[in-house]
């Protein structure tokens, strides 16, 4: 006979171990996140009582750049100030650009028409001994003039009232986004109606009409004739970099996530110093140097705009754009085309550039970031990049990529302050030797003794960005910043080098007569903390060049391009930095 409580015991045990699994298991998983996020926030605040100790900033807010007022501040003159005029929506939270025809006028202030510039030619690298070559610009503004025959851009029909002068920036009622107007003037000058619709002003992009002679004539008046087009904006940019002395970005810091920060004026700052490069070179081989000069000038101003951002991208875009713009001031000393008081205007604005700052307040960023989303769209984000960089870049398994989605996706918001802790102590380590070693000669190797260690996806590692691409992100930033410095300094010592010409009729013995007459104080290396080297050679010219990569000096001779990577900044690792002496070129 059935015992009828055994058999209730029987049932109710399972029951009971069942209810006390649900009320315990979520109080255990709770208590567990619980901990870690105790566990990461005490991390993370021991770090940055570290920090302060050391007497390092311990929030990014402290290395951000202030505000500057918008009557001194280029980056607020009209031209420039709708790169970064928007606003997210209080609704939706999509980006709300606040002034349409402003961004449309930025745009098209270009060499080329934007998105459509395969056929272009490529820009040249003074530091290879490369001269603008102003005939294929020629010829482009040629072909691009007959491609764009037949292809106008038919008028819109407008349902809002214009002044004639200018047009709204409000788009018409119920077509939020579809027209990008321009002041009439501009639009005239283009040669396409004032209101464009989105499929129109695309269309308008890739086939804006250069001006050009009908027949071809000298190189360099026809390019300058081409960029006619857009001397007006060039030219209203140049007197308000007069009137402004000084220049920031109003970037959107407060922005979250802070990996989505928009940084949309670093192509407009590229592209504008590529185009104030252009127009410089055509003016001065056409005999106009003190046009050239202030061209050159906008394309100094420009160049440094991004000079206190503390991104890693703003500081390489900001060493391509000083690149780019040092052309024709190579151009105009090697075939002794500027004055002594062009050299010595040059000289003086070159002095005042240095990098260094710029690179620690980038490790110092990298060192401070913030890594915890604060909602689940932005872990879901952070979940895309992390496979993004893993697709790219990383020679990570699938496993390992797997375990980092989950602890993106489901773990405890202290695991993020752990990563912020790792991300940062290393960091750390990397602005330690980057301050010790900065212009002695174990600069030249930094790189090479930072081991990469082997990706784990553990909890205290998993969302670490660089840890993914350390090379690209961190340290091959560091070693793009050596030739930026390097570069510039050549720069100084030939520019003094030529107006010791100009007054001696011949160039020194040694770098030394320089100082103090045309140099406060002998220019050094980066790479190794000594001298530039110097040396006069036979029939009155000389060789300038730094050591190099490889810290060693091989006596002038070049070094190769780096075959692997034949878009890269960086020489081979072998030989030295020379400045290039070429044929003095003729119109």
């Amino acid at each position: 006979m059935n015992n009828p409580e055994s058999e209730l015991t029987t049932t109710w045990r399972p029951l009971r171990w069942l209810l006390v699994a649900v009320v315990v298991l979520p109080t255990a998983v709770a208590l567990f996140y619980a901990l870690e996020n105790w566990r990461g926030a005490r991390a993370l605040a021991q770090f940055h009582r570290e920090l302060a100790a050391a007497g390092l900033p311990t929030q990014v807010e402290q290395i951000l750049p202030p505000a500057i007022p918008d009557e001194q501040n280029l980056a607020m003159a009209p031209l420039l100030k709708p790169a970064l005029a928007y606003h997210r929506s209080p609704v939706t939270g999509d980006i709300v650009w606040e002034d349409r025809p402003g961004e449309t006028r930025l745009a098209i202030v270009s060499a080329v028409p934007p998105w459509n510039t395969r056929s272009s030619p490529a820009l040249a690298d003074w530091t290879k001994g490369e001269r603008t070559d102003l005939s294929a610009w020629q010829r482009y503004y040629q072909e691009l003039k007959a491609r764009s025959k037949g292809r106008n851009v038919k008028p819109v029909a407008l349902d809002r009232v214009t002044n004639g002068s200018s047009l709204s920036n409000s788009p018409p009622s119920g077509r939020a986004g579809s027209q990008r107007y321009l002041p009439a003037s501009v639009a005239a000058r283009y040669e396409v109606p004032a209101g464009m619709s989105e499929v129109e002003y695309g269309d308008f992009l890739k086939t804006l009409k250069f001006p050009v002679p009908p027949q071809p004539g000298a190189p360099a008046a026809d390019v300058l004739m081409a960029l006619s087009l857009i001397a007006p904006e060039l030219d209203e940019l140049a007197r308000a970099a007069e009137a402004r002395p000084a220049g920031r970005v109003p970037v959107h810091y407060a922005e979250r996530p802070a990996w989505g920060i928009l940084l949309p004026h670093l192509g407009h700052c590229k592209r504008l110093a590529s185009v104030a490069s252009l127009r410089a070179s055509a003016r001065l081989l056409a005999g106009d140097a003190a046009a050239a000069m202030s061209d050159i000038k906008l394309g100094f101003r420009v160049a440094e705009l991004s000079r206190d951002e503390p991104f890693i991208v703003s500081q390489l875009v900001r060493f391509a754009a000083w690149r780019i713009t040092l052309q024709p001031v190579w151009e105009g000393v090697v075939d002794h085309r500027w004055s002594d008081q062009q050299l010595a205007q040059l000289a003086q604005a070159l002095g005042l550039i240095d990098f260094r700052p710029a690179t620690q307040r980038c490790l110092q960023y990298e060192m401070l970031q913030d890594l915890t989303p604060s909602s689940g769209a932005e872990r879901e984000q952070l979940g895309h990049i992390y496979s993004f960089l893993d697709n790219v870049s990383s020679p990570i398994g699938d496993a390992q990529e797997g375990l980092g989605q989950l602890f993106i996706r489901f773990g405890p918001r202290g695991w993020f302050g752990q990563n912020a802790v790792r991300n940062g102590r290393r960091h750390w380590h990397y602005l330690t030797n980057h301050l010790t070693w900065a212009g002695t000669p174990a600069v030249t190797n930094w790189n090479r003794l930072e081991t990469q260690t082997p990706f784990r996806a553990t909890p205290y590692s998993f969302v670490v960005m660089s840890e993914l691409d350390r090379k690209k992100s961190v340290l091959g930033f560091v070693e793009k910043s050596l030739p930026a410095r390097t570069w510039i300094q050549l720069t100084r010592a030939a520019i003094a080098l030529e107006r010791y010409r100009l007054a001696q009729r011949t160039y020194p013995s040694s770098m030394s007569e320089l100082v103090p007459k045309f140099l406060s104080e002998p220019l050094m290396d980066p790479l190794d903390g000594a001298p530039l080297r110097y040396r006069l050679e036979p029939r009155g010219s000389y060789l300038l060049y730094s050591v190099g990569i490889d810290g060693a000096d091989d006596g002038g001779r070049p070094a190769k391009e780096k075959e692997s990577d034949t878009n890269s900044d960086l020489p081979g690792p072998e030989g030295d930095w020379v400045w290039p002496r070429v044929e003095a070129a003729t119109k």
